[in-house]
C-alpha cells in the first residue's frame, strides 16, 4: 500500500469489481496510489483492494475468509478498512461485512450502506430506494442476526443509529458508547451525502472511544471517507477518449453514456463480424450467452480492433473483462465522467489497457 506519506493507509475488500473500483477512485483522486488484485490473495495484503467472490460459499466460509483478509490488511498497516457493499445488498452477504469487522475486533466497525445519488437511503436500518422498501423489506438488523449462528452465538447485536442522531450533536458520543460495549455494531441511517460525511467525521474524531477501523458501505461511504481523510480536492473528471474503444454491455443493462452512443454495436450471435484496427465498437451479450464462445469472440475483437480503452457497463461485463484479459491487477487512475471509475489493466497478454467500470454516479 503506497498512499502519500501524510495519508493513512487504507484497504478495501469487496465482492464486486465496479463497486470496489468506485470506492477506490475518490481516494486516488486525492493522492492515494491504489490497485485492485484480480487473483485470489492468500498471504500478506500486497495490493490495496481485493475481490472475494462469495458465490458457492456458505455464510460461515464467507465470515471466515473476510475475517482472515481483514486481519492481513491490518497487519500490513492499514488504518482504515472499507468493506464495499452493493446498495441493494443482494450481491453482498452480511457475513462479508461481519467477517471483516470481527476479524479486526468487534468494537471498531460500523455499517452505513446508503447511496443517495442513486436513490438508496437507510431509514431505521431498513434499506430503501426512492422511498420504497427494497424487495423483501431487507433489514440490516435481520441480516446481522442471520449470520450470528456462524459466530457461534448471539453476542453481537445491531445498534440502530437513527437519522435524528446522525444529524444531532451527540453522534460521536453515541458511536463511542456502542463501541465501548464491545457487543454492538452501529448501523447508521442516511438520506444524503451530508449524513454520511457526519458519520465518518464523528467516527474518526480522536476523542471518540474505539475509533473504527472498518467501515462497511457503498461508493458513497468511500467518497465521504476520502473527502474527510484526504481533503476536498475537486479534480477534473477524466473524459471518455476519442480513440479505439470496446464497450461491453449485458443485454439492456446499464445506460450507454452519450459519448458512446454512436458506436458500431455487435451482437454475440453475429458470425465472424468484420472488425478493423481502430474501430470503435460495442458488444451486447445477453445474460445467458456468456461462455467459451463469447470469450473467444471478445479476445478476437481485442486482437483485431486493438482498442486502447475498454468500457464495462455493469457488474458482469467488468468481471468478464478482468477474467478474459488474464490481468493480475488493475492500477486505479481515479474517477471518470458519468460516474465511472477508471483503471489500467496490468500483467496480462492484452497489455496495458485503460478500463472504465460502472457508471451511474
Amino acid at each position: 500500500m503506497h498512499p502519500r506519506s501524510n495519508k493513512p493507509k487504507i484497504g478495501i475488500l469487496a465482492s464486486d469489481l465496479p463497486e470496489a473500483a468506485a470506492v477506490a477512485a475518490p481516494f486516488v483522486d486525492r493522492g492515494w496510489t491504489l490497485s485492485v488484485a484480480l487473483t485470489a490473495a492468500r498471504g500478506a495484503a500486497e495490493t490495496d483492494v481485493e475481490l472475494i467472490e462469495p458465490a458457492g460459499l456458505d455464510e460461515e466460509e464467507i465470515l471466515r475468509l473476510f475475517g482472515v483478509r481483514a486481519r492481513a490488511y491490518v497487519a500490513a498497516g492499514a488504518e482504515v478498512l472499507i468493506v464495499g457493499t452493493d446498495p441493494d445488498l443482494v450481491h453482498f452477504p452480511a457475513a462479508a461485512t461481519l467477517g471483516a469487522i470481527l476479524g479486526v475486533g468487534a468494537r471498531c466497525g460500523l455499517i452505513a450502506p446508503a447511496l443517495p445519488a442513486r436513490g438508496y437511503t437507510t431509514e431505521n436500518a431498513v434499506q430503501m430506494r426512492r422511498g420504497d422498501h427494497l424487495p423483501g423489506g431487507m433489514r440490516h438488523s435481520s441480516l446481522v442476526r442471520q449470520v450470528q449462528g456462524a459466530t457461534g452465538g448471539t453476542w453481537l447485536h445491531p445498534e440502530i443509529v437513527r437519522l435524528a442522531t446522525v444529524r444531532g450533536p451527540g453522534l460521536a458520543r453515541r458511536l463511542g458508547r456502542a463501541w465501548s460495549r464491545r457487543t454492538r455494531l452501529p448501523i447508521c441511517d442516511a438520506e444524503a451525502m451530508g449524513d454520511l460525511l457526519r458519520v465518518v467525521e464523528a467516527a474518526l474524531r480522536p476523542r471518540a472511544h474505539g475509533t473504527p477501523r472498518v467501515f462497511a458501505g457503498t461508493r458513497a461511504l468511500g467518497w465521504a471517507l476520502a473527502e474527510t481523510l484526504g481533503g476536498a480536492l475537486r479534480p477534473s473528471a477524466r473524459e471518455l477518449p476519442e480513440g479505439p474503444v470496446l464497450v461491453l454491455r449485458e443485454g439492456a443493462g446499464d445506460a450507454v453514456p452519450r459519448p458512446l452512443r454512436e458506436l458500431r454495436w455487435l451482437g454475440v450471435g453475429e458470425l465472424a463480424p468484420v472488425v478493423h484496427s481502430g474501430d470503435r465498437l460495442g458488444l451486447v451479450v445477453e445474460s445467458d450467452a456468456w461462455g467459451p464462445a463469447t470469450d473467444r469472440l471478445i479476445a478476437s475483437i481485442v486482437e483485431r480492433a486493438r482498442p486502447k480503452t475498454l468500457v464495462a457497463l455493469g457488474r458482469r461485463p467488468a468481471a468478464e473483462i478482468a477474467r478474459i484479459s488474464a490481468a493480475s491487477k488493475i492500477e486505479m487512475l481515479g474517477s471518470g465522467s458519468g460516474g465511472f471509475a477508471v483503471g489500467r489493466l496490468l500483467g496480462g497478454p492484452w497489455g496495458e489497457k485503460t478500463v472504465w467500470m460502472g457508471g451511474g454516479g
